[in-house]
């Protein structure tokens, strides 16, 4: 008969093994399990990030759609079908796509969210930037050679208190560079102020001093033709200064909007005014947005805007929202008193201006922030 030796340690059943070593083994196993398990999920949910963003890269290279635009949508007025003229800033993370449109005339804004498919083509919804505006809906474009986009919208008009639809457009704007004002094209500059924001609103005088003084800002944006767009500006050492330049029964008001006035050096945007042939074309955009790097280099922490607002809404309101001013507040009358005393002629009330102020503001803190929380092309 053949004798089995006993065999080795290394064989024997787990029964074998005591209690206390039996509970380590199974809770090692059990820990490593878990450790694989987790380390499995890291990969795939890595493996399926890093092909979602080379999907993206791939689309955004192949349909670039970030930029500023014109646009023009088909609307109906009583009835009637009208063309009507935008701005839009469209941002791109990934496939998707937002930004403010802006109505060319009368100011009323939405926010377009939508997505980007693999065949180039943009869906989504829009809703009214105004609290007080219901207005709201969808569309749908296709993107064309040279970035252009053409499609439909449908939806709810709040204005009009119906459901329209219509063609949609956009196609790239070209950037006119903002240029200083030379002592050339003052009268060409003083015309467009005037035409747009009243006679004797702005005098040739003040005009001229916004581009002499070195604590004023004065700049045009032109074409062939000569000056189609203006802004004027100007920093103040103290809070003082500033309040005096301003109608002098509205400081109270103006300091209930803007409560942290006094902790800051004041950069005043003071007049923005496009040609009414050429608006719509991101002129103003352009001329607020080198105004306000103009002013945070002459050491404005705070720059302050004033919008008038009639019955059909705050004209310079898109402007403002696109280069992330924050909106704090409106004051009725503002310019009554003041346009009887320089006997300027508003262009939408006349003698006196009964129009609202629409405060806007933007602290040089959130310049910073949007900086560095602005979402960059994937395609550049």
């Amino acid at each position: 008969m053949i004798q089995l030796s006993r065999p080795p340690r290394w064989i024997r059943s787990i029964s074998d093994v005591p209690a206390y070593d039996q509970r380590m083994f199974t809770a090692e196993s059990l820990i490593s399990d878990v450790f694989v398990g987790l380390l499995g999920a890291v990969v795939i949910g890595l493996g399926s990030l890093a092909l979602r963003l080379i999907r993206d890269f791939v689309i955004n290279r192949k349909h670039p759609i970030a930029g500023e635009y014109a646009s023009t949508f088909e609307d109906y007025v009583d009835g009637q079908r009208i063309v009507t003229k935008a701005t839009a800033r469209l941002s791109q993370r990934g496939r998707r796509i937002y930004g403010p449109t802006t109505m060319a005339a009368g100011g009323r804004t939405w926010m377009l969210e939508g997505r980007l498919t693999k065949n180039g083509r943009v869906y989504g919804n829009y809703e009214s930037q105004d609290l007080h505006d219901d207005g709201s809906g969808g569309f749908f474009l296709e993107t064309k050679p040279g970035k252009r986009l053409e499609g439909f919208w449908a939806g709810y008009d709040s204005a009009n208190n119906s459901v329209t639809a219509g063609k949609y457009k956009f196609w790239p704007l070209e950037k006119i560079p903002a240029a200083a004002l030379g002592p050339n094209e003052l009268d060409q500059a003083l015309s467009v102020l005037g035409s747009e924001l009243g006679y004797k609103y702005v005098s040739r005088e003040e005009l001229a001093s916004y581009s002499q003084d070195t604590d004023k800002i004065a700049l045009i944006s032109k074409d062939a033709q000569g000056v189609i767009g203006a802004v004027t500006g100007r920093i103040f050492e103290t809070v003082d200064a500033f309040l005096a330049s301003l109608p002098q029964d509205m400081t109270n008001p103006l300091r209930e909007c803007l409560p942290g006035l006094d902790f800051n050096k004041i950069g005043f945007i003071k007049s923005v005014a496009v040609d009414r042939s050429m608006q719509g074309r991101g002129i103003a955009s352009g001329l607020v947005d080198a105004a306000t790097s103009k002013l945070w280099s002459l050491g404005a922490t705070l720059i302050v805007s004033i919008g008038w607002t009639d019955e059909e809404g705050c004209h310079i309101q898109g402007v403002f929202d696109a280069a992330h001013f924050s909106t704090k507040g409106d004051i009725p009358d503002f310019w009554l008193q003041d346009s009887l005393d320089k006997g300027y002629s508003c262009p939408t009330c006349g003698t006196p201006c009964r129009c609202v102020a629409r405060i806007f503001s933007k602290h040089r803190r959130d310049s910073a922030a949007v900086a560095e929380t602005e979402p960059t092309n994937m395609s550049a």
